[in-house]
């Protein structure tokens, strides 16, 4: 297998079983609107063992922009101010909007050849909330 491209895709273990599948060449792209990647939240106080993610992670931002977060680091922080923020079925509905206009436009090569990334810290600078109708 020369690599896994997933889109979307939510924890499914703890970083034990992270660690024993760190060897798979999985690349995980990720909106930064959609929840599914943040389930389970961190917050989830009662977990001994939180769940993780494996892999890298791209994350589309608005444009042609995109940030890259090495596999091991943990970007749950930012996912906690996700879910506070979700007010209504129409913003998941906004969100999901965008999360499929987003793949779409990142089927393009230049989205993984570097020329439009951002560092993961700098990725809100390329962020618009999308609005509900």
């Amino acid at each position: 297998m020369s690599r896994v491209v997933t889109f979307g895709q939510p924890k499914v273990t703890d970083a034990d079983g992270a660690k024993k599948f760190r060897d798979l060449p999985l690349v995980r792209i990720v909106n930064v609107n959609d929840p599914v990647p943040l389930v389970p939240p961190l917050e989830i106080k009662y977990l001994k063992k939180p769940y993780a993610h494996l892999g890298v992670e791209v994350t589309l931002l608005d444009g042609p922009f995109y940030s890259y977060l090495e596999e091991g680091n943990n970007a749950d922080g930012v996912g906690l101010a996700f879910w506070e923020s979700l007010k209504s079925t129409d913003q998941v509905k906004a969100n999901l909007l965008s999360t499929l206009w987003r793949l779409t436009a990142s089927i393009s090569c230049r989205k993984f050849l570097g020329r439009d990334g951002s560092p993961y810290a700098d990725r809100m600078e390329h962020f618009k909330e999308p609005t509900p109708k």
